[in-house]
């Protein structure tokens, strides 16, 4: 005799909890001499910007514009941006190049007994 939950899958008993969308976002966060202060910016929102004393407080101060931003956006209807995270990536791009730059990068690859694909893709990682 089998079981009833034979072959089912099962849910997790605590399933994690979804985080916030701001959450998910990728936040960068880098000195500048210029400014005298860290520097917060946000992919999914390039035209913010945070500056401050410490890392800390300049991540705090971003992600407060950002939920600040969403809850606007949200207001009026529009479509928040989709955390680069959660995108659906083919694994291909289109880059146009000279074609004396292509005719190079055949030579190269055909010498190394690699695709010019695998080729770009070594100079990329």
């Amino acid at each position: 005799m089998g079981s009833k939950a034979a072959g089912r899958a099962h849910a997790p008993r605590h399933p994690m909890p979804t985080r916030p969308v701001e959450d998910r976002y990728v936040y960068r966060i880098l000195w500048s001499e210029s400014r005298k202060g860290f520097v917060c910016t946000v992919a999914e929102l390039p035209d913010l910007i945070e500056v401050s004393e410490s890392s800390a407080e300049a991540l705090m101060g971003l992600h407060m514009q950002v939920a600040e931003r969403l809850a606007a956006m949200r207001a009026k209807g529009e479509d928040v941006p989709v955390p680069y995270e959660d995108r659906q990536y083919s694994g291909r791009f289109m880059v146009r190049i000279p074609p004396e730059m292509h005719r190079r990068l055949a030579i190269e690859a055909a010498e190394q007994g690699v695709s010019i694909n695998r080729l770009v893709q070594s100079r990329l990682m």
